[in-house]
């Protein structure tokens, strides 16, 4: 049945089955968390109150014993109705604790001995009435001949004393009990212990001051050093901020505390020390005073319990509710993952395993298999699948009518791209070859084979012939730019058994039809024969120069002399053609330098004879040898040098060669009333040398052949018809040696600006047979 559903309608279905199963794990997860919180509230609803009863218990029994002590002292009758309304809450409150305890019993094992510690504060609530009215109705009923001292007043007030710290005891330890099942222990046990030690430092006073005994004066104080260590306590337990106020409010009573009670005992002391009597009625204030401090430590203390009580940990009951809860949330889980991951099974194979059919033949296709079909079995299916098989064949049957033209297209380039003369070798983005001829076979010494597949610069070498370092740069530059890059001149190939051909030529991007470059057609050709035709040129430029330097020294030297009369004066008309012979004369001077220092460059015979060199002072100088024509023409000339520019390692005829070329240039081409301007100025590593002029400029359509051999822009030959087209050649040619750079930026009749950067490490020592013309 599956296999006929859309492959959307599955993925619904089992979306669906997970919704469902998600929703049966939160249900589930959600009871369990409802049995928690209801386990909480059981514990805490029966857990709560016990603390809060048995704290009521032990602090009614001390009260008790308080207001029974006020009233035998000072006779109020208000203390001795609530020392009996004091023993009678304290029997609620056990009976309290009975039906709590009874509670407990439905969800808590019977415990043997917390009925014996009810049953004991039961006895000891009845024996507290018993002793208080005893010591009332000796007080009422008869006069006891030494007081207070007498030895039957003070059994009774011992008796008591002890019955009321006993009933006091049962209640902290049942509470320390309780508490501890509800795992909050320390704050609710402090505050439950400021209660007692209030209570007994005012017991102890009141006992001090009725039978005079000094043990009850020591423990007064001692149970105040008590109190005050355990309301530290609390201050470092409490952590709410309404208990933390209370406890504030504790610890500013304490001093009040002291205080009273200290002028209590100053005061019986005194009396005592006088008339050997103490009268409680004179210092019933100061009583009052001290009872109503106590009993205001006492309420704050009790809310400390309450407000503590209130942070409860878990008890067994709770653990043993979560427990429960995480197992029947596992077994959902469990459950709910089985059947999950049955129901992906079944959906992914009915999914998975026509995409995986499809995957094979696919595969088989991008081997070659043109022939291969799908499963009739599958082409029936009706969800996408099905669609996707069908389609698939219809491709394989297109793919096999494309593959036929492709095939005579390639062949077809194949045939022309073999026929060219040149050597051509194809890459790809990656820069593997994926095309190899076979001139570039004969060129290289590589077959076909052995360079297919693999990066051109492991196996094709282009370096300069001069110092070997690699020259693929155009080929890098077309990939990047998709522009064709020219090989760079003096470059040769590197053939398989290490010989050298000289080779030239260019790189063209490959584009497809977005325009985006995906590879790089690189043609070379051995240009052997052309450089040996070229160094024959030279050579014989250099040889004619050379022969030709002599007849026009001699004609130089005897013009300036028939100019300068010395063989006798001569007509008008004579010194007229005098001058335009030295004129000419001189033009094939120059020229004749201009050859020689080209064909010693391009030979490599030219010297570079390296010294330190101020760069400010050759520029100077070159200034004022065309300071005449500048004065001629008009010419604004504008100069900046940097004063912090050092002395540079450099060949001064170089250096003079690149001034000479650059500033003539300038002041040629720049008309009457026109600017010149020279800077030198440091940038990087560098000294930069910027040469402008407000002249002819050049048009942009010559740009690229200005640094060529002999070559002029039309514009320049127009305006002056003396030039070599040599010039910038040499610059160039220098600069580049030099390890520097030059370039410039130019409009037509807006003028030209020239850089030339030559780095301060200067030029390197040449070894040559000549130096400059």
């Amino acid at each position: 049945m599956l296999k006929n559903l859309k492959i959307g309608t599955k993925l619904i279905i089992g979306f669906l089955l997970v919704a469902l199963l998600v929703g049966v794990v939160g249900y589930f997860g959600l009871k369990a968390s409802t049995d928690i919180e209801k386990s909480f509230t059981e514990v805490r609803d029966l857990g709560l109150p016990v603390i809060s009863v048995v704290t009521e218990i032990s602090s009614y029994a001390k009260r008790a014993e308080g207001h029974l002590y006020l009233y035998l002292m000072l006779g109020t009758i208000e203390d001795k109705e609530k020392f009996f309304s004091r023993i009678d809450s304290l029997d609620d409150h056990i009976e309290l604790l009975v039906e709590l305890e009874e509670k407990q019993k439905e969800t808590q094992e019977e415990n043997e001995e917390e009925e014996a510690i009810i049953n004991e504060m039961r006895s000891g609530s009845k024996e507290m009435r018993r002793i208080g009215e005893a010591l009332i109705a000796a007080t009422e009923d008869f006069e006891l001949e030494s007081g207070y001292a007498d030895p039957t007043y003070q059994g009774i007030f011992n008796e008591i004393n002890e019955t009321t710290s006993k009933v006091r005891r049962l209640g902290v330890q049942y509470a320390e009990r309780e508490t501890d099942k509800i795992n909050r222990q320390s704050a609710v046990i402090s505050a439950s212990e400021v209660q007692s030690y209030i209570k007994r430092a005012e017991g102890h006073l009141q006992r001090y001051l009725i039978l005079n005994t000094e043990i009850d004066k020591e423990k007064f104080f001692k149970r105040y050093t008590s109190l005050e260590e355990h309301v530290v306590i609390l201050d470092n337990r409490v952590k709410d901020s309404e208990g933390r106020e209370l406890v504030a409010d504790i610890k500013a009573m304490l001093p009040s505390l002291l205080s009273t009670g200290e002028s209590l005992i100053a005061a019986h002391d005194s009396a005592i020390a006088e008339t050997g009597t103490f009268d409680p009625k004179k210092e019933q204030a100061s009583l009052v005073q001290l009872n109503d401090i106590a009993s205001s430590i006492r309420k704050s203390s009790v809310m400390l319990v309450k407000i503590e009580s209130q942070f409860v940990g878990r008890s067994e009951q709770l653990t043993a509710a979560a427990a429960r809860a995480q197992q029947t949330t596992l077994i959902t889980i469990v459950v709910a993952m089985v059947i999950a991951l049955s129901l992906a099974v079944i959906i992914s194979r009915s999914i998975s395993k026509p995409i995986q059919i499809l995957t094979d033949k696919a595969g088989a296709i991008s081997r070659g298999d043109l022939d291969i079909k799908i499963n009739p079995v599958l082409l029936s299916r009706r969800d996408e699948t099905g669609q996707l098989a069908t389609a698939f064949n219809t491709m394989t049957d297109k793919l096999q009518e494309s593959y036929v033209g492709l095939e005579e297209k390639v062949n077809k380039i194949d045939a022309i791209l073999h026929s060219i003369g040149d050597g051509v070798f194809v890459i790809d983005h990656k820069y593997d070859i994926t095309m190899f001829n076979k001139v570039a076979e004969d060129i290289s010494g590589f077959t076909t084979k052995e360079v297919l597949g693999k990066r051109y610069e492991s196996i094709l070498k282009f370096v300069f012939e001069k110092d070997e370092k690699v020259n693929d740069v155009f080929i890098k530059k077309a990939m990047e730019t998709g522009e064709i890059k020219k090989m760079s001149n003096n470059t040769v190939l590197i053939r398989k058994d290490g010989t050298k051909v000289p080779v030239a030529d260019s790189a063209a991007p490959l584009k497809d039809n977005t325009g985006k470059v995906v590879g790089v057609v690189v043609v070379f050709r051995d240009v052997t024969k052309e450089r040996e035709v070229d160094r024959a040129k030279t050579e014989f430029v250099s040889l004619a120069s050379h022969q030709l330097r002599t007849p026009l020294s001699n004609i130089n030297w005897y013009t300036e002399m028939l100019l300068n009369n010395e063989v006798g004066e001569k007509k008008e008309d004579q010194q007229k053609y005098l001058k335009k012979i030295y004129h000419n004369n001189q033009r094939m001077v120059e020229l004749v330098n201009a050859l020689l220092n080209v064909s010693r460059i391009d030979v490599g015979t030219l010297i570079f004879d390296v010294k330190p060199v101020d760069f400010k002072k050759i520029a100077e100088s070159t200034v004022d040898e065309l300071s005449s024509q500048i004065n001629h023409k008009k010419l604004t000339l504008k100069k900046h040098y940097d004063t912090t520019l050092p002395t540079i390692q450099a060949d001064p005829e170089a250096v003079q060669m690149i001034f000479q070329n650059l500033l003539s240039n300038a002041v040629k081409y720049t008309p009457s009333g026109g600017t010149v301007a020279l800077s030198l100025e440091k940038e990087g590593p560098d000294i930069l040398i910027t040469v402008s002029d407000t002249g002819y400029g050049i048009a942009k359509s010559q740009h690229s052949k200005i640094f060529s051999k002999l070559f002029r822009a039309y514009n320049a030959r127009k305006h002056d018809t003396d030039g070599n087209g040599l010039g910038l050649y040499i610059v160039k040619s220098i600069v580049e040696q030099a390890g520097g750079k030059i370039w410039f930026e130019s409009k037509e009749d807006k003028g030209s600006t020239f850089y030339v950067k030559i780095p301060f490490k200067g030029m390197k020592k040449k070894e040559g047979s000549t130096s400059f013309a």
